[in-house]
């Protein structure tokens, strides 16, 4: 699975943006797993285009 709610949240925090309050309630009412696959930051397949906007430094913050 791909990105989901808590995403939002986590990106609209990243810009200093506030969380809506539904948002923030359907990402607690649909959590992510408990057990979750997190990459490391991976320098051959980095990429900006029109959907990936931030810069490298803040691709490796974001995780």
């Amino acid at each position: 699975m791909g990105r989901g709610r808590p995403d939002v949240v986590g990106y609209l925090t990243l810009c200093g943006l506030p969380v809506p309050a539904h948002t923030e309630a359907a990402a607690k009412i649909h959590p992510y797993n408990k057990r979750v696959f997190l990459a490391p930051y991976w320098d051959d397949i980095y990429a900006l285009d029109a959907e990936r906007k931030q810069d490298r430094k803040e691709a490796e913050a974001v995780g």
